[in-house]
């Protein structure tokens, strides 16, 4: 039976005598070796191949935890007296709900949130500063999820790169040996 030459997994490769029969011809024991060999080195391939995407994945998680801790830094905290009652400030350059009659216009400085002992600025800046520490509680705990994802990932990459080196070290293990084989095989004759 012929099999393909170019498949390391074929349990018959070419030149391949059955030991059984007493036909003179190559026997596939020294085949063995190499196969295992081919073997080994595709292992590698994958592995390799396997840690360098779990790298990239990382990368990528490592990115997005950057972006999340610079928009945490970024949330403002409302105090009276610093400059907040600018129209400046306010996202939608437009109105605030105070609760009372209406909106109130905070794009000037009389109307603003800036206003020391004012009821109703210390009541605006209060619910700012109540609605940035819950956007700030949602950020963290997303933070918190690709942290964790980011951590679990990276024992896989550890673990990739210990079994690569485990295999490169039975490859090298194995060249060694068929050093030492064919060095004392040509010794000998």
């Amino acid at each position: 039976m012929t099999s393909p030459t170019n498949n390391v997994f074929d349990p018959n490769p070419p030149g391949y005598v059955d030991e059984t029969s007493r036909a003179p011809g190559n026997y596939g024991k020294p085949f063995i070796l190499n196969r295992v060999f081919d073997l080994l080195v595709l292992m590698i391939d994958v592995l390799q191949r396997t840690a360098a995407a779990q790298a990239n994945r990382l990368n990528f998680l490592t990115q997005w935890q950057k972006a999340y801790t610079d928009e945490l830094n970024q949330i403002h905290s409302f105090v009276a007296s610093n400059g907040d009652g600018e129209a400046r400030q306010l996202t939608d350059g437009g109105t605030i709900n105070t609760g009372g009659s209406g909106t109130q216009d905070f794009r000037t400085n009389d109307n603003g949130i800036d206003k020391v002992g004012d009821d109703s600025s210390g009541k605006i800046r209060g619910e700012l500063n109540s609605l940035n520490s819950i956007y700030t509680q949602q950020i963290q705990g997303n933070l918190n999820v690709i942290s964790n994802d980011a951590k679990a990932l990276q024992a896989n990459v550890n673990q990739s790169n210990d079994s690569v080196q485990s295999q490169s070290d039975m490859a090298t293990s194995i060249l060694q040996q068929m050093s030492t084989i064919l060095t004392s095989i040509y010794q000998s004759g």
